[in-house]
């Protein structure tokens, strides 16, 4: 069975706004750990110690640190690729067709990161409110997108089903998605 690692949360309170929701750890190219997390129109970054107990100052000092792209709701997740740092996340409202996935660019984990350029959105009788995703490398060079979207015909904006699809580049940004069905 699982059990805790700590026996308690390693965050279970709002800073700066963000929900402490939809955590995402990733550990950076010089072994540096850091956890995106956040909901409600927030998302802080931090970074973890490396016993994963708790967590190391940044380089201002704090602790956490507001890195909320302009739009995001929650479901924040990063990937690294040739020296750039792509931050996508969800925005819109999760029960109808203004869900989305957007990604924006950096040359920090930590951002600055601008309101990006939507790559996962719905489109009228293919999909309908795609979010909440991540991200997968699968050797070299493929990249492929894990989602859910809403089941179309079903008024339950609950009723969602998972997807796989290709994650595509061009030069240093995420292309838009083509959904399968």
């Amino acid at each position: 069975p699982f059990r805790g690692y700590l026996g308690r949360p390693l965050l279970n309170e709002f800073v700066n706004g963000a929900q402490p929701i939809d955590a995402r750890f990733f550990e950076d190219q010089d072994g540096s750990g850091y956890l995106y997390y956040g909901g409600w129109g927030h998302c802080n970054a931090t970074r973890v110690n490396k016993a994963m107990t708790g967590f190391d100052p940044l380089r201002d000092g704090g602790l956490f640190r507001d890195i909320t792209p302009p739009g995001d709701t929650e479901a924040p997740c990063r990937v690294l690729r040739g020296g750039i740092y792509h931050f996508m996340g969800s925005s819109g409202n999760w029960a109808n067709s203004t869900y989305q996935v957007s990604a924006s660019e950096s040359s920090s984990p930590l951002g600055l990161f601008d309101a990006g350029h939507p790559i996962l959105c719905s489109q009228p009788g293919v999909i309908e409110g795609p979010g909440h995703h991540s991200c997968l490398r699968r050797g070299e060079g493929e990249w492929l997108i894990a989602y859910h979207r809403r089941v179309r015909r079903n008024p339950d904006p609950g009723a969602r089903e998972l997807c796989l699809d290709r994650l595509e580049f061009r030069g240093d940004q995420i292309l838009p998605v083509v959904p399968t069905s």
